[in-house]
C-alpha cells in the first residue's frame, strides 16, 4: 500500500519502527537533480513485510523521459537514499514518467502537448449559478486499469474535448480559437485513441 503526498509511514523493522514522509524522500532526492528541467511529479512511500517501497514520478518540461534515463535517475536516487541515516538499508526504488494519462497542472505540461487532443473539465462561467460546493470532480482511480475513465463534469462545470492550439500567459487555447484560463481548469488530460 502506497501514502500519498505528505503522509507519514510507519514502518516496523527488527528492532524499531522507521517514519518516513513523502517530504522527506523529496528533501533527499531533489539536490541530487541536475537538470533543471527535470522535475519530481509524485512521490509514494508504502511498504509490507517490513520493506519500504518508495515510487517516484518524474517529467522533463520538454519531452517524455526515457527509460534509460529513468534507471540513471535510480541509480543517483539510490546513491542519496543509501547515504541517508533515518532510510532503511532494504528497500524497494521505482523511478518512472508519468505517461500520458497523467493529469496536466502545469503550463509546461500543457506545451509539451500542443497538437494532441485533450480532455478538461472547466469552471464554465455562464454556468456558475449551478455551482453546489459539495461538487466534486470525477477523478480515475490510480493503480490497476485497463482503460482510461473518463472525466465527468460535475455542475457549474463544462467537459471539453478539443485540440490543445497554444499555451498562451493565462490559458490554453483549444478547438477552434478558444480561450480557456488556467484558474478555471479543475483538470485536464491527454484523450487517449484507445
Amino acid at each position: 500500500m502506497l501514502s500519498r503526498v505528505g503522509l507519514a509511514h510507519s514502518l516496523l523493522l527488527g528492532k524499531g519502527t522507521v517514519l518516513l514522509t513523502e517530504r522527506r524522500i523529496r528533501e533527499l532526492l531533489i539536490p541530487t537533480i541536475t537538470d533543471a528541467d527535470v522535475e519530481v511529479m509524485d512521490i509514494r512511500v508504502g511498504g509490507a513485510g517490513g520493506r519500504l517501497r518508495m515510487t517516484v514520478t518524474l517529467d522533463h518540461h520538454q519531452r517524455a523521459i526515457t527509460l534509460d534515463e529513468c534507471g540513471m535517475w535510480s541509480r543517483r536516487f539510490e546513491e542519496a537514499l543509501d547515504l541517508a541515516k533515518d532510510v532503511p538499508r532494504e528497500y524497494a526504488l521505482d523511478v518512472s514518467s508519468p505517461g500520458l494519462d497523467w493529469p496536466l497542472k502545469q503550463a509546461w505540461q500543457f506545451e509539451k502537448n500542443v497538437g494532441r487532443t485533450l480532455q478538461l473539465v472547466y469552471r464554465a462561467p455562464e454556468l456558475e449559478d449551478q455551482l453546489e460546493t459539495t461538487a466534486k470532480v470525477a477523478r480515475p482511480v490510480m493503480g490497476k486499469k485497463k482503460k482510461q475513465k473518463k472525466l465527468a463534469a460535475p455542475p457549474g462545470h463544462r467537459l471539453v474535448e478539443a485540440e490543445l492550439k497554444a499555451v498562451r500567459e493565462n490559458g490554453i487555447v483549444m478547438g477552434e480559437s478558444d480561450l480557456y484560463e488556467f484558474d478555471r481548469i479543475t483538470e485536464a488530460r491527454v484523450a487517449l485513441p484507445w
